[in-house]
């Protein structure tokens, strides 16, 4: 009965968080089945978790889409002029040396902390950018081949900063 309880709590776990912890959440579903004496169960409760994944990929997708699409608009309904900040390392503190240095005559909105992914900036623009912003200061990291391409198309900057470029972004 316990088992049972622990098996719904966290398939609602999985289908509220998405795929991110979806692997490690059937292992534990398939070794409670299993601990139960059920392995039938464990293979058609991987198989069921597997195929919900399956149909919230297109949703999670169009979610995205959206949430960045948004951002796009906003900064060219606003205006708002972007300086991208990228390289391998020193990223964050040439964007808040930066924008200290705009402050002083501009009003100016850097992406907190280490927000350097399109989601995250996405997330700065849509909750923090107002019309009255003349600046934003965007940091761009690169974990993959063309990341900063997708964080220049999104938000169009004016102007960039490379602070350093490692063998890792060759």
């Amino acid at each position: 009965m316990k088992s049972d309880l622990v098996k719904k709590l966290l398939r609602a776990l999985v289908t509220a968080l998405g795929i991110g912890l979806g692997s490690v959440l059937a292992f534990v579903i398939v070794q409670l089945n299993a601990m139960a004496g059920n392995p039938a169960m464990s293979v058609g409760a991987l198989l069921a978790l597997y195929a919900a994944f399956a149909l919230l990929l297109p949703v999670e997708a169009a979610i995205r889409k959206r949430f960045l699409n948004r951002c796009t608009a906003r900064l060219r309904q606003y205006g708002t002029k972007v300086i991208g900040v990228t390289g391998s390392a020193g990223k964050t503190g040439v964007k808040r040396i930066l924008a200290e240095m705009l402050a002083k005559k501009y009003r100016v909105l850097a992406t907190p902390k280490s927000y350097n992914t399109p989601m995250g900036v996405a997330k700065t623009v849509n909750e923090q950018l107002t019309p009255e912003i003349e600046y934003l200061i965007v940091e761009m990291g690169a974990r993959h081949p063309g990341d900063i391409r997708e964080l220049c198309e999104l938000t169009r900057p004016t102007a960039g900063i490379v602070t350093a470029v490692f063998e890792q972004h060759m």
